[in-house]
């Protein structure tokens, strides 16, 4: 963020009112085109599809081969499905992409189940391309009318300090392509392996042999040659014990006639999903440079409003809604970590709309004469509020009044839990003061034992499926699952909140976070199940997630450790006197 005397009084802008905000708010895709209801179509038309399709028929005279445009087509899902979420500019190219492959004949082989689970397939992907044009139209709409707001007036956007538009998406892009380039590394792999089996197979003599036993989860059967040697093939057919197949044998190389590649449809299903995951990296990075540089290129357009900062978020209001009740919009800034709970005149640069960049400029004093600042957004823009709620001073959390006519309701699950809280305030108020400290608020026994099960739960699921494979991909898999699942674990059941005459101090496993009593702005447990510490005088807020399930344990009316926590150190920071004493000989 950057600090300047610029007369920004002098900028020629005109205030969003609360009507145009209002007509920019109003723009929402329809109920249909929110990306939840053909998300789950796909999943589970796909889960049928995949698990009732038929083996492959493959014989000496029409051997299968690699498969490669079935599993490419098969493996896009996966992209399809995150950019369903994500990316609406990629989905509506992958979607008729799709509909080409899935037009092909021999994808509705099978009978009236395997074709029913087809169509809804169709269905599924048909519905996402219409859901991702509908968010695109949205977004054109928003854009026309912030444009016909501000009145054809525009303003070269100001640059904060310590933000450079390269870096902005260059980590995605960077990454993307990083891993784009292990996705294809291991595709180049599968492929020079195939090309050597075919190579081996022309030169290979033909033999016929028995099958001795077939291993149906492995995919893997034991033959028996006509010398009597035994050697394990790959097949992804089912074989009959005693049938009698014809082989390929050269020397140690030993294949199925009808099946001469190896089985490396799971490096190849690894490759196709890492490209994919790439590809969507390195989309998001560009087309997140391309938005940032839009704001750069020249003059933008420009709109006087009001803006409020609520612990990380900045949330913007229109120029004529005095009392802040109703956001327009919200992004996550890149600079300090100030939270300002009055609103502040600002001037937003760029047309807005969801999922676009913005830079705001804002006044710190009374009028236009203070200090102003600019910011950018290093999160995408969102219409509405943000989940943070305005906070009075001390940490009290404000549970706002029923709404008037022409005013947006807040969401009921935040009053809810905002209810809880205060309820929770109120109750630890009434309760015996503490003389001395200091006071310490860990995880219960119910956690920690959950915490434990998870632990023991997962190491011994990786143990067993570690063992059951050689493969190095799978393995790194599962290294990267039980290590997600121990932090979470760690997270779960290591942590401490202490509170002494100083201040509050939050200490996880790998590091401890200190904030003195002065600088604390509040203490919350929020509907995401994260301890938070909010400070003033710019100093950042010390944050703990994945605590709990707000919801779950308002449901059962039974706080948790960290809701206690929160509840008893807003206590004490609203009342000096009952925050703990400092020991003798301290």
């Amino acid at each position: 963020m950057t600090t300047s005397s610029t007369p920004y009084s002098q900028v020629r802008a005109r205030p969003w009112l609360s009507a145009d905000a209002a007509r920019w708010a109003g723009v929402r895709p329809a109920w249909w085109a929110r990306p939840v209801g053909p998300a789950v179509a796909l999943v589970v038309a796909l889960a049928v599809v995949t698990s009732s399709a038929p083996d492959p028929v493959c014989t000496a005279s029409a051997p299968c081969g690699a498969r490669w445009l079935d599993t490419a087509g098969t493996m896009l899902f996966l992209p399809h499905l995150l950019w369903v979420f994500l990316l609406p500019e990629l989905t509506v190219v992958s979607a008729p992409v799709l509909l080409l492959w899935m037009a092909q004949p021999s994808g509705w082989e099978g009978g009236a189940g395997e074709k029913a689970a087809d169509a809804v397939l169709v269905a599924g992907v048909v519905w996402s391309g219409a859901a991702a044009v509908a968010r695109l139209w949205v977004r054109r709409r928003q854009r026309l009318l912030a444009l016909d707001a501000a009145g054809g007036m525009t303003a070269v956007a100001p640059r904060p300090a310590h933000f450079h538009p390269w870096r902005r998406g260059f980590v995605r892009y960077a990454g993307g392509v990083l891993v784009c380039c292990g996705g294809a590394a291991l595709l180049i792999g599968v492929v020079r392996a195939d090309r050597a089996d075919d190579r081996t197979a022309a030169r290979a003599a033909h033999r016929t042999g028995v099958v001795d036993a077939y291993d149906p989860d492995a995919y893997v059967a034991t033959v028996r040659l006509p010398d009597g040697s035994q050697r394990p093939v790959d097949t992804v057919a089912k074989l009959r014990v005693g049938a009698r197949v014809p082989l390929l044998v050269d020397g140690d190389w030993v294949r199925l006639a009808a099946e001469p590649h190896g089985n490396r449809t799971g490096a190849q299903l690894l490759g196709l999903a890492v490209a994919g995951l790439g590809v969507t990296l390195v989309a998001s990075g560009v087309l997140t440079r391309r938005r940032t540089y839009a704001l750069r290129r020249g003059p933008v357009p420009v709109l006087r409003v009001q803006a409020q900062r609520v612990h990380a978020r900045t949330e913007i209001f229109a120029a004529d809604d005095p009392q802040g009740r109703l956001p327009t919009l919200h992004y996550l800034p890149r600079g300090s970590s100030e939270s300002f709970m009055t609103l502040r005149q600002a001037y937003l640069y760029g047309a807005p709309r969801e999922g676009g960049e913005a830079v705001l400029a804002t006044v710190s004093g009374a009028g236009e004469s203070g200090a102003w600042t600019a910011e950018a957004s290093i999160s995408v823009v969102r219409g509405g509020a943000s989940w943070a709620m305005p906070r009075t001073p001390f940490g009290a959390r404000t549970v706002p009044a029923q709404p008037s006519d022409g005013d947006a309701a807040p969401h009921p699950r935040m009053l809810a839990h905002l209810a809880a809280a205060e309820a929770r305030v109120r109750a630890e108020s009434a309760a015996e003061p503490v003389t001395a400290g200091p006071v310490h608020w860990r995880a219960g026994p119910l956690a920690r034992l959950m915490a434990a099960l998870l632990a023991i739960g997962g190491l011994a699921l990786f143990l067993v499926l570690f063992g059951g494979t050689e493969r190095w991909f799978y393995r790194g898999a599962l290294c990267l699952a039980c290590w997600y699942l121990l932090e979470a674990c760690r997270r779960l059941g290591i942590w401490r909140l202490t509170a002494d005459a100083e201040g509050l101090r939050l200490t996880s496993l790998w590091w401890t976070r200190e904030a003195r009593w002065a600088d604390v702005d509040g203490v919350d447990y929020t509907l995401a199940g994260e301890l938070v510490i909010a400070c003033r005088h710019g100093a950042p807020e010390i944050r703990l997630a994945g605590l709990g399930v707000p919801r779950l344990e308002r449901h059962l009316r039974r706080p948790s450790r960290p809701a206690t926590a929160a509840a008893q150190a807003t206590v004490m920071l609203r009342t000096p006197a009952r925050r703990p004493r400092p020991t003798i000989g301290a």
